[in-house]
């Protein structure tokens, strides 16, 4: 048996991306409380301006914070997911449907970003829990879960900035807020899912290339 290695190591990588999915689930909690309380401001029937200014502030700060550790975290899991398919491909699986970077731009091509994107991880599942005879292996139902959450999650932020963009009255901007609520408890466990997710793959990988060295 040929020795596998690494296109590149994936390990400061993974910590990285496993990182910002911890510090985006944190901030997306910090952002449901906002939420929860913008609600109850608007519940309450009584907006005088000084709270009202103070809440337009504290949503907008933690908009703000919440943006960039999106963007962040973005970056680095298509950056992540690029490297993991090259990985694969080192350990020596052949005949694999995604390329690196199709694995990536399929996030980014309407309608087929539905269901390439999760076939493409699939693979890379698969080929990393046995790159040989990658095609036969299960599985698990952790993908499912994570891109169910996924999808939805994206469904609901398309509905909270169409629904933000034209709440110019107190019940619009009340029911916008129920559904950003509804967002972050959708992205919450996407976090947690996403980076359980990438951690096991990253694993399987490390302990393919030891048992590979070893041979």
């Amino acid at each position: 048996m040929n020795q596998r290695v690494y296109t590149k190591d994936a390990a400061s990588l993974t910590r990285f991306v496993t990182t910002m999915l911890w510090i985006l689930a944190g901030i997306t909690v910090v952002s449901v409380g906002s939420d929860v309380l913008q609600l109850q401001l608007l519940n309450s029937g009584s907006l005088d301006v000084a709270a009202a200014e103070a809440n337009d502030a504290r949503q907008s700060a933690i908009g703000i914070v919440y943006l960039i550790a999106y963007l962040v975290t973005a970056v680095a899991f298509l950056t992540w997911i690029h490297r993991a398919n090259r990985n694969a491909r080192g350990f020596g699986a052949e005949h694999l449907r995604f390329t690196p970077g199709w694995a990536v731009g399929w996030y980014f091509v309407p309608f087929m970003n539905l269901v390439r994107p999760y076939q493409a991880m699939k693979e890379i599942w698969q080929a990393s829990r046995n790159p040989e005879d990658w095609s036969t292996q299960a599985i698990p139902p952790i993908l499912g879960w994570w891109w169910a959450l996924f999808l939805i999650s994206g469904f609901l932020a398309q509905i909270t900035l169409r629904l933000s963009v034209r709440a110019d009255t107190v019940e619009a901007l009340r029911t916008s807020t129920m559904v950003s609520i509804t967002a972050g408890l959708v992205d919450i466990p996407l976090c947690i899912v996403a980076l359980t997710l990438i951690t096991n793959i990253f694993q399987m990988q490390t302990e393919f290339l030891r048992w590979s060295i070893s041979q």
